[in-house]
């Protein structure tokens, strides 16, 4: 969801990982080789084993959160395991069953929803976003040219409102607490940003697309896009403990979520509780909340394509144009809401998030039949490394015991 620079002290590493995740500024700080060497360094993870794994990654420098969950499903059964705290504050052991903020994984929910509508003959993604929400388009530079599609490949060249919106509210609970419409969210676009490029002439990730993309989709439907997540994919995968998080959670609404504040320098990092962070500020660009479990069964139904009725929908959604990984979180190709990861043994495609105080991740690996996700409770995890960081003995036979 969003992405940050940080001077970090801990190591150089750790500083060109976090050069990395910024999408929008890192592709002048860091170019493709570094991004292979720092792949290449996930890959010294030692992993055996399943387990191995979740713990030696978490506890690296990639990624240092305070806990994490792993599942994976493969032909040789599932493995779910937890790590670490889901509370610093209170020493609370992660569970399996914890739910946590997913980010940007929620993009892909809202390209499915998109997709379906297409399905339905309600409209197509080649319409223009002026045919759907006309007085919102008058407002966007180059909006009256966007179509549904460019919003859910990135590729309409609107500036992205999430980087700093939610970075100003890091150490203001005032900020971080405060609610937006969808409505204001994209006023705080036209009024702090330019288009980096025409429609369709670029790339360039942007979370505001796809909050543009869920204002169409109630516009079309007349329905509240928490709804339309719930009749639609929740309810039909049997994902029971997943909603749209539409302000700040309830105590004990969700693991205890984590910014690392690494200060003037002068200081050891230290970890902020950011959990009271306003979801609606990510709205359906990056307000799911969701646990292990019902994460694996949205990456089965979604890769097996049981959301969809024309298996066309699940090929447009993973059509790829080339990206820069510096820009784009180590994906290096982005469909429609999913992109490719950065794994050696196989292809692997699907997405992360991050919010102020979490980073997740979701992937399929169709050649091995295998599905993953990676939860943690730090905003500062490399997620997608974790991919790097996959060697191909433990796909063909890892067990995790």
């Amino acid at each position: 969801m969003i992405n940050k620079i940080h001077v970090a002290r801990r190591s150089l590493i750790l500083a060109a990982l976090i050069l990395v995740m910024s999408q929008l500024t890192a592709c002048s700080l860091i170019d493709r080789a570094e991004v292979a060497g720092i792949e290449a360094l996930a890959g010294t993870v030692q992993a055996g084993t399943w387990d191995e794994l979740l713990t030696n990654f978490t506890a690296n420098t990639f990624c240092g959160a305070p806990g994490a969950v792993l599942v994976v499903d493969s032909p040789r059964g599932r493995f779910l395991q937890a790590t670490g705290l889901s509370s610093l504050e209170d020493q609370t052991p992660m569970q399996v069953t914890d739910a946590f903020e997913i980010g940007s994984n929620t993009k892909s929910f809202t390209v499915a929803l998109a997709l379906q509508l297409q399905e339905e003959g309600i409209w197509s993604l080649d319409d223009p976003l002026a045919k759907w929400l006309p007085d919102v388009a008058a407002q966007i530079p180059n909006g009256d040219q966007v179509t549904l599609r460019q919003l859910a490949g990135n590729r309409s060249g609107i500036w992205d409102y999430a980087n700093p919106l939610m970075s100003a509210s890091v150490g203001d609970e005032s900020l971080r607490q405060q609610g937006y419409t969808p409505e204001e969210l994209i006023a705080y676009t036209v009024e702090n940003g330019e288009p980096g490029f025409k429609p369709g002439e670029g790339w360039a990730y942007s979370s505001t697309n796809f909050v543009l993309l869920g204002m169409a989709i109630e516009a079309v439907t007349g329905q509240p896009m928490a709804e339309l997540y719930q009749t639609r994919i929740f309810a039909p995968l049997g994902m029971t403990n997943t909603f749209l998080l539409e302000g700040v959670p309830q105590p004990g609404q969700i693991v205890s979520g984590y910014y690392t504040d690494e200060g003037d320098g002068s200081q050891e990092p230290e970890l902020v509780n950011v959990t009271d962070w306003n979801a609606s500020q990510g709205w359906t660009a990056g307000a799911i909340v969701s646990n292990a479990e019902d994460m694996a069964a949205y990456t089965a139904g979604l890769a097996s394509g049981a959301l969809f009725s024309d298996a066309d929908s699940l090929v447009q959604m993973t059509t790829y144009t080339k990206v820069n990984p510096a820009q784009s979180g180590l994906l290096s190709a982005y469909g429609l809401g999913v992109g490719l990861l950065p794994l050696k043994a196989a292809q692997a495609w699907g997405h992360h998030g991050q919010t102020l105080g979490y980073t997740t991740l979701f992937m399929t690996i169709p050649d091995k039949e295998t599905n993953i996700v990676y939860l943690t409770n730090s905003s500062d995890c490399m997620v997608a490394l974790i991919a790097s960081a996959i060697k191909e003995p433990l796909l063909n036979g890892g067990s995790g015991q």
